[in-house]
């Protein structure tokens, strides 16, 4: 039953048997074949630091010695590393393992799970390369530019921003973009962030929007944004450029008063 369940999992479960120097394939899972190319027959038996290990070769010596020297302090490891598939295609992966211990203390066995997580690597990566180019253009913005992702989360946040709302990027990235949202705002930005998975951008991109914003301290503004997106891979992210209208709402103010 244990195998069954195992064998339906979105990844490769695997159980290396330790003898000495030697770490040899006892058992990986059917998902494998989706992962490697290789059925787990053509697996198990196999040596793990064989030269036609699926492991990538500029990776292979960098886990191992990582593996090993998680398995001699008897610590669970987490690490990613490079694969070959048996046609040749690259992929990134995910593997948690631990050791396991004979009586003596000695290392007779090691298993864990390892994942597919090349789109998200890809993701990273051009997000790293779009990020470079696009901070030499927006650090010398007056106005805010900042960027989430669809579930709300900070990714940018420019030296704008920073005047702007108080926060240093380290403060806000990652978090929530609500924070610098005013608290009777958060339930209509909410419902706003839900219809924006739904909406066609095209459509925002056209139109200004007025609001609130909060700083740090705690005090209200009104500030105006526009917002566009941008994807990498299958992943959607919103960019709004924002810009303090206090002033321009005092003169406004001013005018109509006079005018009244």
């Amino acid at each position: 039953k244990l195998a069954t369940l195992l064998d339906h999992l979105p990844g490769v479960a695997f159980r290396y048997a330790v003898a000495g120097e030697k770490w040899i394939i006892e058992y990986v899972s059917k998902g494998c074949l989706a992962l490697t190319g290789y059925t787990s027959e053509e697996l198990v038996g196999k040596e793990t630091a064989a030269e036609d290990s699926f492991i990538h070769p500029d990776d292979l010596k960098r886990v191992s010695v990582f593996v090993r020297e998680a398995i001699a302090k008897k610590e669970p490891y987490t690490l990613e590393y490079r694969i070959q598939t048996k046609k040749g295609k690259l992929k990134w992966v995910s593997e948690r393992g631990t050791g396991v211990y004979g009586r003596e203390g000695e290392t007779v066995a090691l298993e864990g799970f390892m994942e597919d997580v090349t789109v998200r690597k890809n993701v990273v990566e051009a997000l790293r390369e779009s990020e470079t180019r696009f901070r030499s253009v927006t650090e010398s913005a007056s106005d805010g530019i900042v960027s989430i992702d669809t579930d709300g989360i900070i990714v940018f946040w420019n030296r704008g921003a920073e005047r702007m709302f108080g926060y240093r990027e380290g403060e806000v990235w990652g978090n929530p973009v609500s924070i610098i949202i005013p608290e009777h705002h958060r339930k209509t930005h909410n419902d706003a962030l839900l219809r924006l998975r739904r909406v066609e951008m095209p459509d925002l991109e056209e139109k200004t929007l007025v609001i609130s914003g909060l700083r740090k301290d705690g005090t209200e503004f009104p500030i105006e944004l526009s917002l566009s997106f941008w994807q990498v891979s299958d992943k959607t992210f919103y960019t709004a450029i924002i810009r303090d209208i206090t002033e321009r709402k005092k003169n406004e103010d001013a005018l109509r008063r006079n005018e009244e």
